[in-house]
């Protein structure tokens, strides 16, 4: 899986798409990520929406599960498995390593949750 950046015009308006193993669009990813433009959220956000969704897509993918059958129990086992994705080498460094782990997870469960509903809503 990767994230690809789509630049819209010269202006650096992008967004981002979360594409799987045979270089498609994940459309649950890719959907939320455009319902977050459509709300005017900068490419940054985007972007940092997209890796988090990168993370937890391939948790899914490891553990076997669609993302419908995330439960809260597996949540622990996510953890388990962001703690083990390197961290930035200047929080390593500054021993922030930890509080940099702990907001990754937040976004990324924020991020599920977010999809998770705008997915529903559609459906």
């Amino acid at each position: 899986m990767k994230v690809r950046r789509i630049q819209w015009n010269e202006k650096k308006d992008s967004t981002f798409e979360l594409l799987d193993d045979k270089d498609q669009s994940i459309e649950i990813v890719s959907g939320f990520i455009r319902h977050l433009r459509a709300r005017g959220c900068s490419p940054h956000t985007l972007s940092a929406y997209a890796y988090d969704l990168l993370h937890f897509m391939t948790f899914l993918e490891e553990q076997q599960l669609a993302y419908q059958d995330f439960t809260p129990s597996h949540a622990l086992l996510f953890l388990e498995y962001l703690s083990k994705k390197p961290s930035r080498k200047q929080a390593r460094r500054l021993g922030l390593g930890c509080r940099f782990l702990l907001l990754r997870v937040s976004d990324s469960l924020r991020s599920l949750h977010r999809a998770r509903k705008s997915h529903s809503t559609r459906s």
